[in-house]
């Protein structure tokens, strides 16, 4: 872990996306997301615009008082909004958790891989944390597959409390992140 604060590493730059904290400005893109029915049927489903608003307010404020959370992934070339991420602390958990959601007309251009990777980076690295988890919905065979290809191994099955419905939990320890980033030289 460096001496860094957790805000400061942040915005994150990939090759193609900005990862950002939301702002209020936001509000337009971030209801998009989330009453966009092909987003959300993982995540608990659409949600309406006074309960967006809600949630953007409260991931403004929960990244300002702990410096990492839920960020705007936006096309670096064209600036616009098209999903976002998260490393969040997991509700009774002592470990990260990986979010990721994107728009349809993005999914197919490996974007959740690029998110990934640099938040994996970031979390191992910046934020020191020992573990990362990923939890994934039977039927999302995209994010079951992705959290594969990062070296996450599935550890356990539990229902979402808000949901009501299983769901797959994938794990990646710090060192076996490194070893990983090892092997690849």
């Amino acid at each position: 872990m460096t001496n860094e604060s957790p805000a400061s590493v942040f915005p994150l730059r990939t090759r193609r996306l900005l990862l950002r904290p939301f702002v209020a400005a936001d509000a337009p893109a971030r209801f998009r997301l989330d009453s966009d029915p092909a987003i959300q049927c993982y995540l608990g489903g659409p949600t309406s615009k006074h309960r967006s608003e809600m949630a953007l307010m409260h991931d403004i404020e929960d990244f300002e008082r702990v410096g990492y959370g839920v960020l705007a992934a936006i096309d670096a070339e064209g600036g616009d909004i098209v999903g976002y991420a998260a490393l969040q602390r997991e509700p009774s958990r002592d470990h990260l958790e990986l979010v990721i959601a994107l728009e349809g007309r993005v999914r197919q251009q490996r974007l959740g891989t690029e998110i990934a990777e640099a938040l994996l980076l970031t979390a191992f690295r910046h934020l020191g944390a020992p573990e990362i988890v990923g939890r994934v919905n039977p039927d999302n065979t995209a994010s079951a597959k992705l959290v594969a290809n990062l070296g996450m191994s599935r550890v356990e099955d539990r229902v979402d409390p808000l949901t009501g419905t299983t769901e797959h939990v994938y794990s990646l320890s710090r060192e076996a992140w490194l070893q990983g980033r090892i092997a690849a030289g």
